[in-house]
C-alpha cells in the first residue's frame, strides 16, 4: 500500500487566495451603490473581472457599482488575512467594522496589468469554527490617474485565508522525516 501525505508548510502565493466559493454580486446603475440592484452576477469565487461584456442594465458609460456578501470560516486557529484588490474604488467591512479600504485614497498600482490597485489587506486572529461575514463594495468611480485608464475595464479581487506560521512548519518537517520517501 502507498500513503500520500501533505502538509502545508509555508506560504507560497503572491496575494492572499480567493475564496474558493461563489460569490453573487448585486449591480447598481450608479457608482455609488444609490438606487435599486439592476442585475445580479455570480461569479465562481471571490473575484470578478468585467471586460466588454456587462449585465443588462449596467453600462460602462455612466458607470455602476456592486456589493457582495461573503461567509468565511476559520479552519484553524491562528492569524487570518482579508485582502482587496481592484480596477476601481473598493471597500470592505469585517463583521461590521469597516477593515478594507481601497476607496477613499485609491491609487494605481501593479495589479490588472497596472490598472487596479495594490493590495490591501486586514489581519485578525480567529478561532478554529470562528464565522467573519465580509461585505464588500465596489465602484467603477476613481480618480483619473492618466489619459490612458480605460472605462471599460472593472476588477475586484477578494481574498481571506488563514496565514501560516511556525507550527505549520513544524508539522511539515515532522511528516517529511517521518516518510519513507
Amino acid at each position: 500500500d502507498i500513503v500520500f501525505s501533505h502538509h502545508r508548510g509555508a506560504d507560497l502565493h503572491r496575494h492572499t487566495p480567493v475564496l474558493d466559493q461563489p460569490m453573487t454580486l448585486e449591480l447598481f446603475a450608479s457608482t455609488d451603490l444609490s438606487g435599486p440592484v439592476v442585475a445580479t452576477q455570480t461569479v465562481p469565487n471571490s473575484e470578478a473581472q468585467w471586460i466588454g461584456t456587462l449585465p443588462p442594465g449596467i453600462s460602462d458609460d455612466s458607470g455602476y457599482s456592486a456589493r457582495a456578501t461573503l461567509r468565511y470560516v476559520a479552519d484553524a486557529d491562528g492569524e487570518h488575512a482579508f485582502s482587496l484588490i481592484s480596477a476601481g474604488t473598493s471597500r470592505a467591512a469585517l463583521n461590521g467594522e469597516p477593515v478594507l479600504d481601497a476607496w477613499t485614497d485609491w491609487q494605481r498600482g501593479d495589479t490588472y496589468f497596472t490598472f487596479g490597485c495594490n493590495e490591501v489587506v486586514h489581519r485578525r486572529s480567529m478561532r478554529a469554527g470562528e464565522v467573519a461575514e465580509l461585505v464588500v463594495e465596489y465602484s467603477t468611480a476613481r480618480p483619473t490617474v492618466s489619459s490612458d485608464t480605460p472605462s471599460r475595464f472593472g476588477a475586484l479581487r477578494v481574498g481571506a485565508a488563514r496565514l501560516l506560521g511556525e507550527a505549520d512548519i513544524v508539522s511539515a518537517v515532522a511528516a517529511a522525516r517521518a516518510a519513507d520517501t
